[in-house]
């Protein structure tokens, strides 16, 4: 365990991973950065550890976890509850995840956490033989394909 001390506050529950060599924070309330598309590898020791990424406003959020055993990365509202958030995760924000194994489980994880938008076009098609004008009207058949 490490214990930095700067001018303005102590922080605590820092440790660092040798095998990764990174540190890991095992504080919800200062949890570890995270950098969009990057990959973060870690080994829990039992506990819980906590990161947080920024998602640029009008991107939507894909997290990506593989852990062993019952190991779950969570997104979760706040430090106090720790309440998992459900996906989807639109519009842009901070996030704040937790990786936890409701056994204690010790054990190697990655997480990587990638920013997306999504557009959507919609094309009128006209399959009637009529010329297309742009418009639907109210009670006519539409097909819409979405293509990724």
């Amino acid at each position: 365990m490490v214990s930095i001390q700067t001018k303005e506050q102590k922080i605590e529950y820092l440790s660092y991973d040798v095998v990764n060599e990174s540190f890991i924070n095992l504080n919800c309330n200062t949890p570890t950065p995270l950098s969009l598309g990057m990959m973060v590898t870690g080994n829990t020791a039992g506990g819980d550890l906590y990161y947080q990424v920024t998602i640029p406003a009008g991107q939507n959020a894909n997290f990506v976890f593989n852990g062993t055993g019952d190991m779950v990365a969570e997104v979760i509202t706040d430090c106090v509850t720790l309440s998992p958030i459900a996906p989807p995760f639109c519009g842009g924000g901070t996030y704040r995840i937790r990786i936890t194994s409701p056994t204690m489980l010790t054990g190697p994880f990655d997480l990587t956490v990638t920013a997306y938008s999504t557009t959507v076009t919609i094309d009128i098609t006209e399959n009637s033989g009529t010329a297309n004008n742009g418009t639907l009207c109210e009670g006519e058949d539409i097909t819409l394909n979405a293509n990724p």
